[in-house]
């Protein structure tokens, strides 16, 4: 059998399960088992006691929701050190292709101190994969006792879990990492030698698709000029539109999270929760909704994602992958080609959903 255990198994399952959920689950898993590991690391990578005989390590814990809070709270870890009425709790909130939810980290900041009011420390801790710097002040604004918070990145974790004793398990764990771009990079490799090299070309071959006719034709869907030009944003290039109506409108290409996949090109609607009102949130993501049932039997189906947490940036896109497109002769045109349908049909969206551009006053 080729392949890493847990790509596989992931690739097996018969419905859609989020790589960072699945990621979670074999972390805790490890951490559970391996109480040496799991207090090594609090030692090593976050300063925190490991003298605690006794450990537990839960996933998916809910807190149901304080005075000010809009939704529960569901962290991705909870860890609890204790010996006899002694103890300290860690939350832990991984991201691996995400980022923050909107106030999700003081959320939980607050959910630590009303629900652990006597443990002898409290610990957030924010690890992810891309560069998405917090400030702690910020974090812990509201709380009055203390909440210690705490920021690294997967590629630290990899750093550690590599310094434990080897095992089978451990090194398919350290290989799915390194599939999923969570293993820091630390010297020049041929690949990444042939990615330096092949650089402008690739930024050339974006800028040939997306400038020019593929800019005017988004610009003619809303009647006004894309903002931002030709950006890099969490190795994707794309054009935007912000529509200032609480969303974002992308046409661009993503790169893929593993090297076993290919990019995709996309136009994409993104619900701007950052800045919006709850209510305007959640009527955008039940318009978005709407959308991606209404196309499940058109030629063009929209896919959602999030559109259940409207604070979550709930998202709807079509898009189409590099491997549809190989096949064909002049690869610009085709790409050209697809953009032109998505955004015939963002703007055939755009026109019967009129609660998109216009906020449904008394819902």
């Amino acid at each position: 059998m080729s392949g890493n255990l847990f790509s596989n198994l992931l690739a097996l399952h018969p419905s859609h399960v989020p790589e960072e959920d699945f990621f979670t689950e074999v972390i805790a898993w490890l951490l559970d088992k391996n109480p040496d590991n799991l207090l090594a690391w609090l030692k090593t990578c976050l300063k925190i006691d490991s003298s605690y005989p006794f450990s537990s390590v839960v996933t998916q814990a809910t807190f149901a929701k304080l005075e000010g809070h809009d939704r529960n709270s569901r962290p991705d870890i909870l860890i609890t050190l204790s010996e006899g009425e002694e103890s300290e709790v860690i939350v832990v909130e991984s991201k691996v292709g995400s980022y923050e939810g909107y106030e999700q980290l003081p959320r939980y900041a607050e959910q630590l101190e009303a629900s652990y009011p006597n443990a002898r420390k409290r610990h957030l801790v924010y690890i992810t994969r891309e560069h998405d710097p917090k400030e702690a002040g910020v974090i812990t604004r509201r709380v009055k006792n203390e909440v210690v918070f705490h920021q690294l990145r997967w590629h630290e974790f990899y750093s550690f879990l590599r310094k434990q004793h080897p095992s089978p398990l451990l090194e398919e764990i350290l290989s799915f990492m390194r599939s999923k771009n969570m293993a820091e990079i630390t010297h020049i490799t041929p690949t990444t030698l042939v990615g330096f090299c092949s650089f402008i070309d690739v930024y050339q071959f974006y800028e040939t698709v997306l400038k020019g006719d593929i800019s005017d034709q988004l610009r003619k869907t809303l009647n006004q000029k894309p903002q931002g030009g030709v950006e890099q944003y969490n190795y994707r290039r794309h054009i935007r539109y912000v529509s200032g109506n609480g969303w974002w409108l992308f046409v661009g290409f993503w790169m893929p999270d593993a090297l076993d996949k290919f990019p995709k090109i996309a136009v994409q609607f993104q619900v701007a929760s950052e800045g919006q009102s709850q209510k305007r949130c959640a009527e955008l993501a039940d318009i978005l909704k709407q959308v991606e049932k209404d196309s499940a039997e058109c030629s063009l189906k929209w896919v959602g994602a999030n559109l259940d947490s409207p604070r979550s940036y709930p998202s709807l896109e079509l898009h189409c992958s590099f491997n549809e497109i190989l096949p064909e002769g002049d690869h610009v045109a085709a790409i050209k080609r697809r953009f032109g349908e998505f955004l015939g049909d963002a703007k055939r969206v755009i026109e019967q959903y009129p609660g998109l551009l216009t906020p449904q006053s008394g819902k």
